[in-house]
């Protein structure tokens, strides 16, 4: 069961080595959730576990949204939404400004997927107004395209793509690649639904490209198994067919069983 955040009645136990065990934890599971969101969800767990023994409410808060955002990964958004408004609450205590602002930004995708359209608007305007106080402009970048996603699920398709060619540039230019695969993939879904079939697949193979060389196993099965979709949309079923147990097969050994499902 994923640990929520530490009442304040906690006994603390100060111990610089447990403290720095759960941070390591926590880059362990951040590094680790395109590859494999099982042991990112367990690193996850572990620090929070750490940070609530010691009484470290800020640690746990981390810790809790990285759990959040494995659970994400792992297809679990009840859970995650769950997860980050416990983070989000516990920022608030806290008042640090630049972490509510981080788990502001990663709630967004969960809501999206739990049909919280408002509610992630709101908590995409808020994070914008706290990103801009700070001078982020990598996650100013990174929340067109969750603002992107927003307008997509409401079948807002060439404002979507607005937000997402924007993203894509800003990126660029800020050199963060991660962000430039999110934006490229979600440009690509656009693109399919708009039946752009030529564009779409040179975005994916692009894409699919980016997790390669970042060495992202899930990123990279997601791509094949959009790969493989497209084929199937444009009547191309024996080259689809072929793509699509190549990319279930890559999805059982990274553990996802969302696309494995697919």
């Amino acid at each position: 069961m994923p640990i929520a955040v530490a009442p304040p009645s906690l006994a603390p136990r100060p111990d610089a080595r447990d403290k720095a065990q759960a941070q390591s934890l926590i880059e362990q599971s951040r590094e680790l959730l395109r590859v494999d969101f099982h042991r990112a969800l367990a690193c996850a767990q572990k620090a929070a576990s750490i940070a609530s023994e010691i009484g470290d409410e800020r640690l746990l808060a981390i810790s809790t949204r990285a759990q959040a955002n494995a659970l994400s990964v792992g297809g679990n958004n009840q859970l995650s939404v769950e997860h980050h408004a416990q983070a989000i609450a516990a920022f608030e205590r806290l008042e640090d400004q630049a972490e509510l602002a981080r788990t502001l930004s990663a709630s967004l995708q969960p809501l999206l997927l739990t049909g919280r359209y408002d509610e992630a608007l709101a908590a995409a305007e808020r994070a914008r107004t706290l990103f801009e106080a700070q001078g982020d402009a990598v996650r100013i970048a990174r929340l067109d395209v969750m603002i992107g996603n927003l307008l997509h699920r409401q079948d807002r398709f060439a404002e979507a793509m607005v937000r997402y060619e924007r993203a894509h540039q800003a990126l660029l230019l800020l050199g963060d690649a991660d962000g430039v695969l999110s934006a490229i993939h979600n440009k690509a879904v656009t693109l399919t639904t708009l039946n752009n079939f030529r564009d779409a697949l040179a975005a994916y193979t692009e894409a699919r490209r980016l997790a390669v060389e970042r060495g992202l196993d899930q990123a990279v099965g997601q791509a094949d198994y959009n790969i493989a979709w497209l084929y199937y949309l444009r009547g191309e079923y024996s080259r689809a067919i072929e793509l699509l147990h190549t990319a279930a097969g890559a999805a059982r050994r990274t553990g996802d069983g969302y696309h494995s499902a697919l």
